[in-house]
Order: structure tokens, then C-alpha cells, then sequence
């Protein structure tokens, strides 16, 4: 019975990871190489023109200042932010897949719960329905054995020494 349970969860699995590849809107998916965090365009552009901004601030000799910590700290702040609307639109798209996976799970416990119940129900019926027929059986056994003992009885001369409990009771006829 498990057996089954836990192939029915592996083919639901399964299932639910071929879902999510054909899904070109989630990003998430079991191979390390595809999960690895992407580096959108527009970081590439910015770096690129960092180090372009480096290179052509190293070549003029007019502009030989470092940038100023405050640039330095809002280009990280924009940096922090972006990253936390990736993270918040990753969360978006999964937590539908999480509550599917939620519901998913509470109703394939439920259902082994109610098998459960079901199959110990089955069970007390059919040792029940066996234990009645036994003692049916035992009950015709014994009626066939006493039928049996009155016809050999019935048909034994008058002389004859029958020996049961009923010997020592005296013929008087």
C-alpha cells in the first residue's frame, strides 16, 4: 500500500519539476547551473561603463579624482534594490507553485489517512464475516456428528452393546 503512496508521490513530483521547466516565467529548477544567480543586462551595462569610466579617468590627466563615497553608496543602494525586486518577483512567481505544492501535499495525506481508515474498516468487516462463518461451520459440524451418531444408533439390533455414555442406563424394554 505504501508502495504505491510513494510512487503516486514520485510521479506527482515528477510531474510538478516537468511543469515548472516548461514554465518559462519560473526560474527555479533543480539544476545548480540554472539556479546560479543571473546577471541582468543592465548590471552588465553599468559595470561596463564603470570600467570604461575607470579606463578614461586614468587616461586624462584632468580627472584623476576618485568618485565620491557618496556616489559610491547610492550605486549600491540601486544595486540593493534591484536585487530585492529580483528576490521579490522570484517570490511571486514560486508562491503559487508553494500553495499548489501545499494543497497538493495536505490532499494526498488526507486521501492515505481516509485509505488508512478505509482499509482497517474492510479488514474488521472481512475477520467478521469469517468469525461468523466459522461458527456456523463449527455449529453444522457438530449437528452432523450427532445426526450421524442417531442413524447408526436407529438401525443396531436390540441386542446389541453400544458403548457411550448412555450404556449403563439399564434396557428395561
Amino acid at each position: 500500500m505504501f508502495v504505491r503512496l510513494e510512487k503516486v508521490i514520485v510521479a506527482l513530483t515528477e510531474w510538478l519539476n516537468h511543469v515548472r521547466s516548461s514554465n518559462p516565467a519560473n526560474t527555479n529548477s533543480s539544476d545548480p547551473a540554472e539556479s546560479a544567480p543571473k546577471v541582468s543586462n543592465t548590471s552588465l551595462k553599468q559595470d561596463s561603463s564603470n570600467i570604461n569610466a575607470g579606463l578614461h579617468a586614468k587616461s586624462s590627466p584632468s580627472s584623476s579624482k576618485r568618485p565620491s563615497p557618496e556616489t559610491q553608496l547610492s550605486a549600491t543602494l540601486s544595486e540593493n534594490q534591484a536585487s530585492k525586486r529580483d528576490e521579490e518577483s522570484q517570490e511571486s512567481r514560486t508562491q503559487p507553485n508553494r500553495g499548489f505544492m501545499a494543497f497538493l501535499s495536505s490532499l494526498v495525506v488526507g486521501l492515505s489517512g481516509l485509505l488508512f481508515i478505509l482499509v482497517s474498516y474492510m479488514l474488521y468487516i472481512s475477520l467478521l464475516i469469517c468469525g461468523i462463518a466459522g461458527v456456523l461451520a463449527y455449529i453444522v459440524a457438530r449437528l452432523f456428528i450427532v445426526v450421524e451418531m442417531f442413524r447408526t444408533l436407529a438401525f443396531l439390533p436390540q441386542d446389541a452393546y453400544v458403548a457411550t455414555w448412555s450404556s449403563e442406563i439399564p434396557n428395561i424394554g
